[in-house]
C-alpha cells in the first residue's frame, strides 16, 4: 500500500469518478480487469467515510443557513447566505487527507475500456 495526499474536494471528485452519477458512468461500471476493480472497490470503501463526513457538514450548514421551500431546506445562489455557505465549504474541502491505497500503475488499466476522463484516479497512478 502507498499513501497519497488529497484535499477533501479531490476525495469527493474521486468518489464520483469511481461510483458515477445518474449522468456520468463511473469507473466501477466500466470493463476492467478483476484485480483492478477489486483495488478500486477497496479505495472506494476507504474514502466513503470522508465523503459522508463532507456531505454531513454540508447538510448541517444548509440546515443552519437555508430557508424552506417546497418542504426542503435550500440555499439559493442568489441569497446572501450562499456566499457564507460556499466559503465554509471551501474551508472544509481544502483540508488535506492522506489516503492509503493499492499502488495503481498504467498496466492495471491497460485493457480498460473507458469512456470519459478520470483525472482524479490519474493522481493515484504511478508510472
Amino acid at each position: 500500500m502507498i499513501t497519497t495526499t488529497l484535499t477533501l474536494d479531490q476525495v469527493l471528485a474521486l468518489g464520483v469518478e469511481l461510483e458515477g452519477t445518474p449522468e456520468i458512468k463511473g469507473l466501477m461500471a466500466h470493463k476492467l480487469p478483476f484485480k483492478t476493480k477489486y483495488h478500486l472497490n477497496e479505495l472506494l470503501n476507504t474514502i466513503k467515510p470522508t465523503i459522508e463526513f463532507v456531505r454531513e457538514e454540508s447538510d448541517k450548514l444548509v440546515k443552519e443557513m437555508g430557508t424552506e421551500e417546497d418542504g426542503k431546506i435550500i440555499i439559493k445562489e442568489s441569497s446572501p447566505e450562499f456566499q457564507t455557505y460556499w466559503t465554509k465549504m471551501q474551508e472544509i474541502t481544502s483540508v488535506v487527507k492522506e489516503i492509503s491505497h493499492y499502488p495503481f500503475t498504467l498496466e492495471d488499466f491497460a485493457t480498460a475500456e473507458l469512456d470519459g476522463y478520470f483525472r482524479h484516479i490519474f493522481i493515484l497512478i504511478k508510472s
